[in-house]
């Protein structure tokens, strides 16, 4: 079966709705719940479908290729794909998608996020294994697996059952769930950092102990055996500062020791991160900033929050893609 479903894929058309693009496209937006376009030809751009603004996860290009058996699969050809597609201007994207009816190497993927940890864009990769030796659970088949609908309108009953059938395998969920997890990995895109950091931020706040090994000091405000004095006046002055940010810059709360400052910004930043419109708010130590401009904070914050990338892919994901967006609040401690 698995051979006769990768023969089915080689059978549509390259492009268009009703080819491999708009298979991949519709599959998507089934199992990630992101929609996205297809492109013309000409205006790609290094991608061949694209989310919009609407996206709420993240922006994503996908680089949808229908290989033959004996088609080759050109690394340099990719680089320059994913090069026009991080140089994107107007719709810039967190992440490329590189959906291939064959096998891409695993040197060539490492070239790829290479490339992709030098722009700041997440590189991803679904493809086949060998069409000689095919897996089902190869991350393209396990792909479509999670969108049965887009493969009931796209490929012929028995092909798309036979898709379906995947999800009988041993090992189906294990697997099912890593690939649902990457595809969905907090750290691809700027609304799920946001997210991803108030709830870090959040369990930290809850225990003594982590509170006290990440910021020096036991601030566990969100212990249930804590206490809440709620200051809504001193909270609604920081509120107005926050909208005129970009004509005052800087907001510093001064006061005695133990006069409630720390108290204050965590009971303005509960108030703050319930709301819909959440920003992106980093908790910096003074210790950690030395010499660094904001831009190096901000990098270095979102390293230390997310560990899976290094400061430089930060800067270049916040100055490259976020920094129309970005709206960070920091508070030093």
């Amino acid at each position: 079966m698995s051979r006769k479903i990768q023969n089915a894929l080689l059978k549509l058309a390259a492009t268009g709705p009703n080819g491999f693009e708009g298979l991949i496209r519709d599959a998507f937006q089934e199992a990630v719940g992101i929609t996205l376009r297809l492109l013309k030809s000409g205006q790609q751009g290094g991608v061949d479908a694209v989310t919009g603004a609407e996206a709420n996860l993240f922006s994503v290009g996908i680089e949808a290729k229908r290989y033959k058996p004996k088609t080759s699969l050109k690394l340099d050809d990719l680089k320059a794909k994913l090069i026009d597609a991080a140089s994107r201007t107007g719709e810039p994207i967190e992440v490329w998608i590189l959906v291939a009816s064959k096998e891409v190497s695993a040197d060539d993927l490492k070239e790829l996020e290479k490339i992709g940890d030098e722009k700041g864009i997440t590189v991803l990769v679904l493809d086949w294994t060998s069409y000689d030796n095919p897996s089902l659970f190869a991350s393209l088949p396990l792909f479509l697996s999670l969108a049965p609908s887009a493969v009931n309108r796209h490929l012929e009953d028995d092909v798309a059952q036979g898709i379906r059938d995947i999800k009988s395998l041993e090992g189906y969920d294990a697997a099912s769930k890593s690939l649902i997890e990457k595809l969905k990995q907090p750290s691809l895109g700027f609304f799920s950092a946001k997210i991803q950091i108030r709830n870090k931020l959040a369990e930290t706040l809850t225990s003594r102990a982590d509170s006290k090994a990440k910021f020096k000091t036991p601030i566990d405000f969100l212990n249930d055996d804590r206490r809440w004095v709620h200051r809504d006046d001193l909270c609604s002055q920081i509120d107005a500062w926050v909208v005129s940010a970009s004509e005052i810059p800087v907001c510093a709360l001064v006061g005695k020791e133990g006069a409630g400052k720390t108290w204050l910004m965590f009971n303005w930043w509960k108030r703050i991160t319930s709301q819909d419109s959440l920003p992106l708010i980093l908790w910096v130590s003074a210790r950690d900033i030395g010499s660094l401009d904001l831009l190096g904070i901000l990098s270095l914050s979102m390293e230390k929050w997310f560990g899976s990338h290094d400061k430089t892919y930060w800067e270049k994901r916040l100055l490259s893609l976020w920094l129309i967006e970005l709206a960070a609040i920091l508070y030093l401690t």
